[in-house]
């Protein structure tokens, strides 16, 4: 049974409880070259197949939990503890297919401060998904990032899911990452609305991690920030909003926080989860 971790920060006080650190297996299906378009939507029937990871407060589904999620800030009253699912797929010649789909109800992101730049990865989005290079000595890491970012001005203008920083950072949208909003109101940074929340598409190709097509372990950590309340430009550690952290694995990146699995399987395969 995997364990869950919640530790609270509260008026300047943050406590947390201590895990074990463990690692775990996501089987991540087979689909034919070609099955996924990156286009932001997910209207492809395989992804119904997909190794999938729910991140949440307070729930577990897919056969996960959260290994290590915790709320932080000084008012707990702005959470709206959003619903976040991953679902992963690969196509047997090296990519990797990533989906992550938020139900967000407050999309907001950080400062756009530039002495604050690596505050991208505490916008709501995909804070990062990260993967071990195969045999690096020391460990070697690349960091996805792709988060609404950055926040334009304090009258809260529309800000878009962007690649600030990390190994995609010059890549072009609609090439080998997408996004869109869910059907319904959306207005990033505008907290007096509810919003109905965004999916964010994206594709690796392994080689890229110096692994082969024939490699099926691949070793990688993900984690997500969802924050909330005012005001909107507020630095780390948001003494007047709220924020849910979601990891998997428990750990700090880097030096402990990659050390999850994805165990990529043949075309015979039926979806399943394991763990260590």
């Amino acid at each position: 049974m995997m364990k869950k971790l919640i530790g609270v920060l509260a008026v300047g006080l943050f406590c947390m409880a201590a895990a074990a650190q463990t690692s775990y297996n996501l089987d991540v299906p087979y689909v034919a070259p070609g099955s996924i378009t990156i286009d932001g939507q997910l209207n492809e029937a395989d992804w119904s197949l997909a190794g999938t990871l729910v991140f949440g407060a307070t729930g577990l589904a897919g056969g996960f939990d959260n290994e290590n999620n915790y709320g932080m800030g000084g008012n707990a009253a702005d959470n709206d503890d959003p619903v976040q699912t991953f679902r992963l797929l690969h196509d047997g010649t090296g990519k990797i297919y990533v989906s992550m789909e938020s139900d967000d109800e407050s999309i907001q992101c950080y400062t756009n401060d530039p002495a604050y730049w690596w505050h991208r990865t505490d916008s709501d989005g995909l804070g990062f998904f990260t993967v071990l290079y195969k045999d690096s000595s020391p460990a070697a890491y690349a960091e996805i990032t792709l988060t609404f970012w950055p926040y334009l001005g304090a009258s809260g203008e529309l800000s878009e899911v962007t690649p600030s920083a990390g190994f995609l950072a010059n890549t072009p949208r609609g090439s080998v990452w997408d996004w869109s909003f869910l059907p319904g109101n959306n207005t990033p940074n505008n907290p007096a609305d509810t919003d109905t929340g965004y999916i964010i598409e994206f594709v690796i190709d392994i080689a890229d991690f110096n692994y082969t097509s024939t490699d099926t372990d691949i070793t990688v950590g993900i984690k997500t920030t969802d924050k909330d309340g005012l005001p909107l430009d507020e630095e780390w550690w948001w003494p007047n909003s709220w924020a849910w952290v979601y990891q998997w694995s428990t750990g700090n990146y880097a030096a402990d926080y990659t050390v999850d699995h994805l165990l990529l399987q043949p075309a015979s395969e039926v979806n399943s989860w394991s763990e260590y």
